[in-house]
């Protein structure tokens, strides 16, 4: 998928792919882009927007694409935070790249008409996403803005609105190359359900008792609604369990430090809402716990898509209230095996005593804050050299490192992390002095 990818957008021509979440798609268009920008001139401003429907897939695509070359200057552009900051940032960076959500995007262009009056490429990545999240007038916008020299589009999608993209950015079919790469995974996917009483006590007994028998890397426990997220995670926390929270009601701040911990193994449970479903790539996923059934066909192809990245294998548990029948949509599905799940008690919910046998669904990592980061000219490196010097620490035994605009979390394991703390405190980084502290819920 990915050389067909490469080989129609080096050609020129525009390109609608359709492929599974976690196939690849995002190096599929980044990389052949990257090899035609990095021959323009250095002074080269905004030639290539990506368009994508969350700031989670926004901030990581264009990690993707810094990790991808050291030679071209991008910017992300999401709410959150405020357009003048975001505005100053691309006046003095001059980025040849914006990676963008479709609301913020418009929120520029009415202070800036002209922004993109040199773009020379034009992606919507998870095209199908922006629609379902209502971006369509967004999108619309966006094309009111385009100049008037002829683009070349990439649109990518899970699945394939053809007609509707073709309507919206005023192309014609024979002038775009259709790619479809929509696979079957149901052979690369293990899918149970437990029957269970409709109500927190019962559902959060049968949970505790999954987690404990079930053997996985990391897992992601989908529920409705952001309370129920937090009262997840409260009872797992109490029961022994490492786990983050990620919903709608955090702050950017809080919703990157959550993600950090998952990615970088400071926990393996992650515990949303469906905005995790779509747009965030976890490749090593091998559990997805649906405590609440998903409201469509779509939500739980989305839900469990977290766990086929690539070609991954993964297991599916869907807690089925006794009330409820199985959708229709969901087939060859299994009754999780009998005598695995215990009895539960009517009266009250199970929470563990003897957290001895939680070590295997526990992580070997914690996160360590800075409060300094790419605001203050903190990079990945000034971080690894000062905890190298400063701590007595090898480079090898420290994980992921994320920079942020005014905070960086490192991946430390949890024997050192106190050690590393005791030596750093009061150290300046950067010869600028900070806070250095566990990063905890």
């Amino acid at each position: 998928m990915q050389m067909a990818v490469g080989e129609e957008i080096e050609k020129g021509h525009n390109v609608f792919v359709t492929a599974p979440t976690g196939s690849g798609k995002t190096l599929a268009f980044l990389l052949p882009l990257i090899h035609s920008l990095e021959t323009l001139p250095e002074d080269t401003f905004i030639r290539l927007l990506v368009l994508l429907p969350t700031r989670e897939l926004a901030q990581q695509c264009r990690n993707v694409f810094e990790e991808s070359t050291q030679t071209l200057r991008s910017e992300v552009i999401h709410g959150g935070r405020p357009v003048i900051e975001e505005s100053r940032r691309i006046e003095i960076n001059k980025p040849q790249v914006i990676f963008a959500t479709p609301g913020r995007l418009t929120d520029h262009l009415r202070q800036t008409p002209d922004l993109l009056q040199h773009l020379r490429y034009f992606i919507v990545d998870e095209y199908d996403k922006c629609l379902e999240l209502g971006f369509k007038a967004e999108l619309q916008t966006v094309v009111s803005a385009l100049p008037e020299q002829k683009l070349q589009y990439v649109f990518t999608s899970a699945t394939p609105l053809y007609d509707e993209a073709l309507r919206l950015f005023h192309l014609d079919a024979e002038h775009v190359m259709f790619l479809d790469y929509a696979e079957d995974v149901s052979n690369r996917l293990s899918q149970y359900y437990v029957a269970v009483r409709d109500d927190d006590d019962a559902k959060l007994s049968v949970l505790s008792e999954l987690l404990r028998q079930e053997r996985f890397d990391s897992c992601i426990i989908f529920a409705t609604h952001k309370e129920d997220v937090e009262m997840i995670a409260k009872y797992l926390r109490h029961g022994g369990f490492d786990v983050a929270a990620y919903h709608g009601g955090l702050t950017q701040e809080q919703r990157e430090r959550a993600i950090f911990r998952f990615e970088a193994r400071c926990v393996n449970i992650l515990i949303a809402t469906d905005i995790a479903a779509r747009g965030l790539d976890f490749p090593q996923v091998d559990l997805i716990i649906h405590f609440h059934p998903p409201v469509d066909q779509k939500s739980y192809q989305h839900r469990v898509g977290r766990t086929l990245r690539w070609e991954n294998c993964g297991r599916s548990v869907l807690f089925l209230p006794t009330t409820e029948r199985l959708p229709e949509y969901i087939q060859d599905i299994k009754e999780y095996p009998v005598g695995e799940v215990p009895h539960l008690k009517k009266d009250k919910a199970y929470l563990p005593k003897d957290v001895t046998y939680l070590s295997r669904a526990n992580a070997s990592f914690s996160a360590l804050y800075i409060g300094r980061g790419k605001k203050e000219g903190i990079s990945r490196k000034d971080v690894l050299g000062f905890l190298c010097n400063n701590a007595n620490i090898n480079a090898k035994d420290i994980g992921k490192i994320h920079i942020s605009a005014h905070f960086s979390l490192v991946a430390l394991p949890k024997e050192m992390i106190d050690a590393v703390l005791a030596e750093i405190q009061g150290k300046k980084i950067k010869k600028q002095q900070t806070i250095y502290e566990k990063l905890r819920h």
